[in-house]
Parts: C-alpha cells; structure tokens; sequence
C-alpha cells in the first residue's frame, strides 16, 4: 500500500516538473494583466469598425420617404440635396450673416465640448461672429425670424403630416470641434449641413440598456467620448455602430431614440428639423407628387410645439386675456412632476420680467412663442422617461446583429 502511495506521489511530481518545464507553471504574481478591451481609453467608435449609412442623390416623394426609411426607422443620407439652394451659399458667409441678422439675439452654449450642466447664454448675431474663432462658444439656437424666411424644407416633408407636427428647429454653428454627449432624441431629425464636415457616431436604440441605465433619467450617458472608458461601459465594446459623414449641402434622416454622438470640422453650421411622431396622411398629398414644389420656406409653417402652447396659454386666460403661472399648472402636469416655479420659467422665457403673469397673450410675437415652446420641449424632454420606448437586447441579440452584418456584406 505504501509503494503505491510513492509511485502515485512521484507520478504527481514528475507530472507538474513536465507542466513547469513547459511554462504552464507561472508565478500569478508575475503574470501579464489582461489585454484591455477595445476602444478602451479612445475616442467613441474606436472599438470596431463602423457600419455604413445608406447614402441616395436624388429627391423623395413623401410617400417614398415614410416607407422605405420612417417607418423601418433606417437612417439615410440625401447626398447635395441642399446644394444648390441660395440659402446654403448665403449662410456660409459672415459678412451675410452679419449683415441680414446682426442684431438678432441668438442662443450660446458656453463650451463647444457639451455639458449640459452649464447654463446657455444669448447675445447678438453680429457679437457671436466677433467672438466664435477664437473663443470656446457654439451657436445653439432658434433660428431668428428672418432666417425661417430664407430655410427651404424638402419636397418630401410637405405632405402627409410632417408640416403639421413640426417640433423644433435648431442652428448650429462654431469654428469647429465642437462635441456633442452621447445622447436619444424621442423626435423625429432631419438635419442639414451648411458649412464644414459633421460626423454622426450613430448606435442603434435597442442597444441602449446594453451600454448603461443613466440614459433613462437623462437622456444621455456619462460617457468622455474623447476616451471612453470601457471599464465602465463593457458592453459599449460588443456594440455595432453606424458613421454618417456630411459635406455642405448634405442631409441625415435620424430616426427617433436612435442613439448618436456628433463631432463638427472647420467653420460648421448646421440645421435641424424636428417633428413628432404622427400616422402618415397619404390623402393630404397629391396623386402627383410633382404637383408638390421641391422646396418651400420655412416660414410658411408652425411648430406643433407652438400651436400647443398656444392651446395652454389660451385654456389659462383669465377674462382680462392674462395668464398667471399658477392657473398652468393642471392636474396632468403635475403628474409629469412639474412645478410652480417651471411654470413660472416659462413665461419668464416668453416675456422676459413679466414676474408671472402674461397681460395679453393675443399680442405675442412669433418668436417669443417659438421660444417658450422649445423651453417647454427641454423641460418635458428631461422629464422624459425613454424606457417605454426600447426595446432591449441582449448577448443574443448582438450575435444576430453581426450575423445580419455578414450577410449583408456576403451578398
């Protein structure tokens, strides 16, 4: 029994002697850390190559528009669609700018990096192009009066309800450099370059729970997109992710809750066009599309977010035709966490040291309202709980999102 115990012990020994000889028999303290993931510590995209966007040069009908790329939620790039259109070459100018809207106040984020924690600011115009090539300032803003007037919007967005929900329009506009958060819109986007290169880091909205839950109080990610920590965010390495490159002229359909991340190049401006989600009317277009023209000013239509306020204002008016904050505050607002004091912002927004009260809400501008509708689209915007909208995906779910991938690239 005793001999058998020997043999069983030197057979043991001379097998870890064999693994040691062999260098499976390492010190763990000398051992090499573990490879970091891809993309960790680098700029957003960089953990693997992205995929295409769909990119078409010529011009939609309505009906074309809201099947083959809204309702299959499919980005897609118009490729010159603005080119040729005077507004393009007008707005790239300065001394243009200077010299149609220099006294229009115009929205400021103090940081071309955002942080939404940093209050935006509003000055003139003309002060903004003094300031914006040597300063760390970014145009974000409603375009001023005279400048609806000059914005064409596409053949395929003037039938079928896309001009009955419009939602916001935005003015981008920097040197350059500028960084947007990782972040959903809940609206529709059609956005447009005027000048420079944008590029759109774009993930696909049933990813968003894999990359992190903040997205759902906030509607963004802490994530530095200039070095990503994937420490953090380990599933962010797995993930699939789409690039849009725009030149002057071009624009993005961006479908809604579609995550995305924008970097600008050179003297960049931009615009956005926001609409809510709306059934598609086919009867309100002509049988010949034709019929339609292919652009239309800007001007000629409201934002929906307007016409609601306008329904709120009207629905508080007291006899004397004013507004007081504390008659908007319903039952329904509350429930969606609202306060006296929002309500107070807002028609502060609307008419700047009305301490509360609105006298006369018939003799408004046209901007003041725009105003106070993109407030209350932010407020409700970072009230929004976008978890109702996802639908989330797993492990599973990427393999059969690479699978698709390959497909795709074999035929």
């Amino acid at each position: 029994m005793a001999e058998k115990k020997n043999q069983l012990f030197i057979l043991s020994l001379s097998l870890l002697l064999c693994v040691c000889r062999y260098g499976w028999c390492t010190d763990p303290s000398s051992a090499s850390p573990p490879a970091p993931p891809a993309g960790h510590m680098q700029p957003l995209g960089s953990h693997m190559e992205p995929k295409p966007v769909l990119r078409i040069n010529h011009m939609l009908t309505p009906q074309e528009f809201q099947e083959k790329y809204v309702v299959p939620k499919k980005p897609v790039i118009f490729e010159g669609l603005m080119s040729n259109l005077d507004v393009i070459k007008n707005w790239q100018s300065d001394d243009y700018l200077r010299t149609h809207f220099g006294n229009d106040l115009m929205g400021m984020e103090q940081k071309k990096k955002e942080n939404r924690s940093l209050y935006g600011l509003e000055i003139p115009m003309a002060e903004f192009l003094d300031k914006y090539n040597n300063s760390d300032i970014y145009m974000v803003s409603d375009p001023s009066p005279g400048m609806y007037n000059e914005w064409q919007l596409p053949r395929f967005l003037l039938c079928g309800g896309f001009t009955d929900h419009l939602s916001m329009i935005l003015l981008w506009f920097s040197s350059g450099g500028t960084k947007s958060v990782v972040h959903t819109d809940t609206i529709e986007n059609l956005h447009c370059l005027i000048s420079g290169t944008k590029k759109f880091v774009m993930i696909k909205p049933q990813f968003a729970d894999l990359i992190g839950p903040e997205h759902k109080k906030k509607g963004f990610y802490d994530i530095d997109v200039d070095s990503v920590n994937m420490t953090t965010y380990p599933n962010l390495a797995k993930i699939p992710w789409h690039l849009a490159v725009l030149s002057p002229g071009d624009c993005l359909y961006l479908p809604f809750m579609w995550i995305h991340h924008v970097d600008s190049e050179g003297r960049n401006m931009g615009l956005n066009v926001w609409w809510n989600l709306f059934d598609f009317n086919a009867e309100s277009c002509p049988s010949d599309a034709s019929e339609l023209p292919e652009f239309a000013p800007l001007s000629n239509y409201e934002l929906e977010t307007v016409m609601d306020l306008k329904k709120m204002l009207n629905a508080a008016k007291q006899n004397d035709g004013s507004v007081h904050a504390e008659d908007l505050l319903t039952p329904m607002l509350l429930a969606e966490g609202m306060k006296l004091g929002h309500m107070f912002a807002l028609l502060e927004d609307i008419k700047p040291g009305c301490d509360g009260v609105l006298s006369n809400i018939d003799e408004l501008p046209r901007e003041s309202l725009r105003s106070g509708a993109l407030f209350m689209h932010d407020l409700f915007n970072s009230h929004a709980n976008s978890e109702d909208n996802l639908e989330p995906l797993n492990d599973d779910s990427l393999e059969e999102e690479e699978e698709e991938h390959q497909n795709r690239d074999e035929l």
